[in-house]
């Protein structure tokens, strides 16, 4: 049987290739426009709970430096084989499962087709997806923050940049 969601994820798995073989600006706007546009996951869960109880748990992964992450699969195979079957799988939007992500602050991001691609994605560039597809939505450009915003006091001196030069922030 063939796997339309596997097709459908072309553009991502297009755009993870590019990103891990040459990583640039070019590919990173592909890996956010297939997230915002192009992309359904397979998600291994298991339900637990009795009666009304019943809620869904995702699996979830851990580095060696303890951080968590959601496992999403491209295809229904690669679901399958590293779940060997003794998991169900839920199949989501990129927004469905970034807004639980989101929701939960102990999740760090997700890890796309574990043990293949074992592609991350960090909570960061999660967020940074979900405004772009939020900013396109209303009709407007969306902004690209690159860099830490700082704020300081009118007519204070900040001693982090240029320790000493004397320069006068107007934040």
């Amino acid at each position: 049987m063939s796997d339309y969601r596997e097709k459908k994820n072309a553009r991502l798995l297009m755009a993870i290739h590019g990103l891990q073989a040459e990583p640039n600006q070019q590919w990173e706007d592909r890996l956010m426009d297939a997230l915002n546009h192009h992309t359904e996951f397979y998600v291994p869960m298991r339900t637990v709970g009795e009666g009304q109880e019943r809620k869904p748990a995702f699996a979830v992964v851990e580095d060696k430096d303890h951080n968590h992450f959601y496992v999403l699969f491209t295809s229904q195979e690669k679901a399958k084989h590293w779940t060997k079957g003794l998991e169900t799988h839920a199949v989501l939007s990129f927004h469905q499962v970034a807004s639980m992500a989101l929701g939960d602050p102990r999740i760090s991001g997700f890890v796309i087709n574990m043990n293949t691609e074992n592609f991350i994605l960090w909570r960061q560039f999660i967020v940074n997806c979900f405004h772009q597809n939020q900013a396109h939505l209303m009709g407007q450009d969306p902004v690209q923050v690159s860099d830490t915003i700082e704020f300081f006091r009118p007519g204070r001196r900040h001693q982090g940049i240029g320790r000493g030069s004397g320069r006068v922030y107007a934040g």
